[in-house]
């Protein structure tokens, strides 16, 4: 399994997550509710911040050896 990243393993999953978190403050935003609105935008960030460390482990026999 190692023959894919962690991001494109779990690429939906974070998709989806991101997608309901962006909608869940565009809508909140969209009523006048700006608090709950953060709660989306952090949200999106947090799950920003899964894919970009997802992207930075390596999981390849080569490089590792190496070290």
């Amino acid at each position: 399994m190692k023959e894919k990243s962690l991001l494109r393993r779990y690429r939906w999953p974070l998709f989806i997550l991101m997608w309901g978190s962006g909608q869940f403050a565009g809508t909140m935003f969209l009523y006048g509710r700006p608090g709950d609105a953060l709660y989306g935008f952090i949200a999106a960030l947090g799950v920003g911040t899964i894919c970009v460390v997802l992207e930075m482990i390596d999981e390849t026999r080569e490089r590792n050896e190496s070290r």
